[in-house]
């Protein structure tokens, strides 16, 4: 009443009514003005709502989300070990198994449960439990697959032009798989009629192995994924959609599971680009 007296206009102010004696509390919105009369007559017009049942109603809402938040956080959490122990068992079947191609093929199913655990970890440790940042992904699962192939990448320069993406999951992980199937082929396939001693590639700059990874998006919601190397390129008349090989027939599958085109361009090296759009 002091402030609209002093000519102030107060709009939604709440203010908790408490009686200790009747053991309630409530929560009231008051607003009020001073208007003036034609003939000189000062009027006060005040409003007061109860906003005791609506604030309640708001509480429990917010605390019914931060617990679906929590149980969200725990099942993507739970998703990520299960898929860490799933990884590990095959990687360890590999390290036994004397039949160096039933390795290999161990060795990819390592590869591919790791980048969809991965997508599981990323969204535990994001504030956001719906999307997560696509290229914060990139660097990570690129890290672990150059750590994991060892010998074969350590020679190979690994550069990236990634700007922030955030994508649903439903898209992260076939986006992932995919390229977890392009850098992981171009770490296996790319380099190996170039294998020079690590000292000349290292004289020579423009002669050592690379794969260019780059993430954009347009802002029409366009995204663009594209997985470069400067290796010896496909075969001449080599038709990639037709490949019997399991990793480009996931690409392709999984390609189409996001609505993406995939080109593909061979020459001084090969490059895979894969546009879709961020739903």
């Amino acid at each position: 009443m002091r402030r609209i007296k002093r000519g102030e206009v107060v709009r939604n102010l709440e203010l908790r009514v408490r009686r200790p004696d009747q053991g309630w509390e409530k929560i009231f919105s008051y607003s009020g003005a001073m208007v003036e009369t034609a003939n000189g007559e000062r009027l006060i017009f005040l409003s007061c709502y109860d906003l005791t049942e609506l604030r309640r109603a708001e509480e429990y809402l917010r605390a019914s989300l931060e617990e679906k938040e929590v149980l969200l956080k725990e099942i993507h959490h739970r998703v990520k070990n299960n898929m860490q122990v799933i990884s590990s068992l095959v990687s360890l079947q590999a390290d036994q198994t004397q039949n160096p191609a039933l390795r290999e093929v161990l060795r990819d199913v390592t590869h591919r449960v790791r980048s969809m655990a991965l997508v599981h970890e990323k969204l535990y440790q994001s504030a956001d439990l719906a999307q997560i940042d696509f290229a914060e992904y990139t660097r990570s699962l690129l890290s672990y697959l150059w750590r994991a192939h060892g010998t074969l990448a350590a020679n190979v320069r690994l550069t990236a032009d990634l700007q922030p993406v955030p994508l649903p999951v439903s898209t992260a992980v076939p986006c992932g798989l995919i390229l977890n199937e392009l850098a992981g082929n171009a770490l296996r396939h790319a380099f190996r009629k170039r294998e020079a001693d690590v000292e000349t590639a290292g004289s020579r700059n423009s002669d050592r192995p690379e794969v260019n990874v780059t993430l954009s998006a347009a802002p029409e919601g366009r995204v663009c994924l594209s997985v470069r190397d400067n290796g010896t390129g496909l075969p001449a008349g080599f038709d990639w959609r037709q490949t019997k090989t399991l990793g480009l027939r996931l690409v392709q599958i999984l390609a189409g599971q996001v609505h993406a085109t995939v080109e593909v361009a061979s020459g001084e090296g090969t490059g895979f680009v894969v546009t879709f759009m961020k739903k």
